[in-house]
């Protein structure tokens, strides 16, 4: 009888941490504990998504952002370099997606929109691309502003997707003491 007990209490036991084995707690880059679900959810150990979300919010909020940073303009002659760098802060690879930028005088006047490409950016990595803006002096650009980008492959999305402004809805502009920069 007791070897009985023995064997039921055994597989009770192993019954009940049945469910746990199948999650699995990983370490961040950032130093934070994330635990994976076996139903492919996951939230970090403090309760909260990637995007600071209590993990039971609604999947909208939980969209995470890949940043877009303008780190510097360098007169080029007549011309005007600024570099852009590209942060994959999204738990999948940025395979493609071309912003588009304009460069904007003081008086609110377009001078020029150009397409810059970012490829194959992993997550957690970062890539830095220059565009140049001709015949515009830097001193003469008031602010960079992110204009398009519709065709992108990241996730789920595709450069045949749909619905207009998803790949761009993925990244954040920051804030820049070279120029203002914004969407």
């Amino acid at each position: 009888m007791n070897t009985y007990l023995g064997i039921v209490w055994g597989l009770l036991a192993l019954g009940s941490s049945l469910p746990a084995l199948a999650d699995m707690q990983l370490v961040a880059p950032d130093g934070r504990t994330v635990l994976l679900k076996d139903d492919g959810s996951w939230r970090y150990e403090d309760g909260k998504t990637a995007s600071g979300a209590n993990a039971k919010d609604d999947k909208a909020a939980q969209v995470e952002q890949a940043t877009l940073a303008l780190e510097s303009k360098t007169p080029f002659g007549p011309n005007c370099r600024i570099a852009l760098t590209m942060t994959n802060r999204l738990p999948y690879e940025i395979v493609q997606i071309v912003p588009y930028f304009s460069a904007m005088r003081a008086n609110g006047v377009m001078h020029q929109s150009l397409g810059l490409g970012f490829q194959n950016v992993r997550p957690t990595d970062s890539k830095t691309r220059v565009v140049e803006f001709t015949g515009i002096a830097c001193e003469d650009i008031a602010r960079i502003q992110v204009v398009g980008g519709d065709r992108c492959e990241m996730g789920e999305l595709t450069k045949f997707s749909p619905d207009k402004g998803q790949c761009l809805a993925r990244i954040k502009v920051m804030p820049s003491d070279v120029l203002t920069f914004e969407k």
